[in-house]
């Protein structure tokens, strides 16, 4: 098996997070390969909870467009008359 070399760069915050997550005995390139293993492709469409957590975490990044488009959504839910919207939208992120 060959293997190839990339440099990413990452901020002082995303490296503290990166040494957080990884664990003891972990190096962290080994680390950010089990991410992309786990990640693997993208082979359907994400459920509705799953769409959601993805806008959540857009916008909590600072996306205006997503902070826009969650706000919207989560407005929408609740015109709906159905006070177990977010059940279902955790309940779908989760599932």
């Amino acid at each position: 098996m060959s293997t190839e070399t990339i440099t990413i760069r990452l901020s002082p915050d995303e490296i503290a997070r990166v040494d957080e997550m990884r664990g003891e005995g972990v190096s962290r390139s080994a680390f950010v390969r089990e991410l992309l293993r786990r990640a693997g492709p993208l082979d359907e469409e994400p459920t509705y909870g799953e769409a959601l957590v993805l806008l959540a975490r857009s916008a909590r990044g600072g996306k205006v467009q997503a902070q826009v488009a969650l706000a919207r959504e989560l407005r929408g839910a609740q015109g709906d008359g159905d006070d177990g919207w977010l059940e279902r939208i955790l309940d779908g992120a989760h599932g």
